[in-house]
């Protein structure tokens, strides 16, 4: 999926940056040039670094796992 459309930056990048030590959005930037023009991309951006991030730390979580509660 694009994430950048200005740059040509795709989900797939930002999970090889975040990889490759990418640790923030101007770690991101630089490395794949996300958010760098109009910068409508930064939220979602931001969002799949910090998902990423989450998942190589608990990847037991699972990134899409529902949560459901038994009542």
């Amino acid at each position: 999926m694009y994430v950048c459309l200005c740059n040509g930056v795709t989900e797939a990048m930002i999970v090889e940056a975040v990889g490759q030590g990418a640790r923030d959005l101007a770690h991101l930037t630089m490395m794949t040039g996300v958010a760098s023009n109009c910068g409508s991309c930064a939220e979602m951006a931001e969002a799949i670094l910090h998902s990423t991030q989450l998942s190589a730390r608990a990847p037991w979580l699972g990134a899409a796992m529902p949560v459901t509660c038994a009542a």
